[in-house]
């Protein structure tokens, strides 16, 4: 089960080993990146004797937090058909494709239609039932596990409150 889309640069498991716990899950990369290992034994050396990495890793605590108050936020406040539609903004820009609002947008689904259903909380044919839909509409076609998004106008945009306050 995947769990979470990481960005480049992202931390896996910080909570884990700060604490000293096992952590849970595994991780595998969805498309080419380099995962790098740090033992746990440098990892609690350098927490306690580098000033700097302490700041680096309450840093990315803190980001995490607050990825976790947004997509709980959205989740309580958003229909199960913006989440998907979220999910695959999400997925277009892990897979450093093209969202500029014209042209076609092929996109090859990292995940399956369960794990996307456990992401949002919905059920696998609901899932599909949403799909069905974008594609009725117009908004994208089907090809196998790769989505053709013709209209992307058609997709739900996520608002980002902060960006919207610190620009106006």
């Amino acid at each position: 089960m995947i769990v979470n889309l990481r960005p480049a640069g992202r931390w896996l498991g910080l909570a884990s080993v700060i604490k000293q716990a096992r952590y849970e899950f595994t991780s595998e990369p969805l498309t080419k990146c380099v995962l790098q290992r740090l033992p746990i034994e440098t990892f609690h050396w350098l927490l306690k004797t580098d000033l700097g990495f302490a700041h680096l890793i309450a840093e990315a605590l803190a980001d995490n937090l607050v990825e976790l108050y947004d997509r709980v936020s959205q989740i309580a406040n958003i229909t199960p058909r913006h989440q998907l539609e979220s999910y695959l903004w999400r997925a277009i820009a892990e897979q450093g494709l093209n969202g500029n609002g014209s042209g076609e947008i092929r996109l090859r689904l990292p995940l399956k239609r369960k794990e996307i259903a456990r992401m949002i909380n919905i059920s696998p044919q609901y899932v599909s039932e949403l799909l069905t839909e974008l594609v009725e509409e117009g908004v994208l076609r089907r090809n196998g596990r790769e989505l053709i998004i013709v209209d992307q106008s058609g997709l739900w945009h996520e608002i980002d409150f902060e960006e919207l306050i610190l620009n106006h």
